[in-house]
């Protein structure tokens, strides 16, 4: 699943073919995120490479559920924070030096 804050902004990706790539809109469901994402990894076997790029506490909440739900490895979630609503893109990777997500 990729979140991206507008339909604009979906690309094309090499390997398209041989991946589940599943996007959401930021703005279209912010709320749901985690069940979105639940209801993918559900039928997911808990040793599956998940990359996962969301809003800052967006990626916290579903790793977590992951994590303790949903018993993923913990080796096989790739995930990043790129950006986190109110701060500016300096602020932001200042912060996630301090505090990693």
């Amino acid at each position: 699943m990729v979140t991206v804050p507008t339909r604009s902004d979906i690309i094309a990706m090499d390997g398209e073919e041989q991946l589940q790539i599943s996007w959401r809109i930021e703005d279209e469901t912010p709320e749901v995120m985690a069940a979105s994402v639940r209801d993918l990894a559900t039928n997911m076997s808990s040793n599956s490479q998940v990359f996962i790029g969301l809003e800052a506490s967006q990626l916290r909440e579903v790793k977590s559920m992951l994590l303790s739900e949903l018993a993923f490895n913990r080796l096989n979630i790739h995930a990043t924070g790129y950006w986190k609503k109110g701060m500016d893109a300096d602020r932001f990777n200042s912060d996630k030096k301090r505090n990693p997500l």
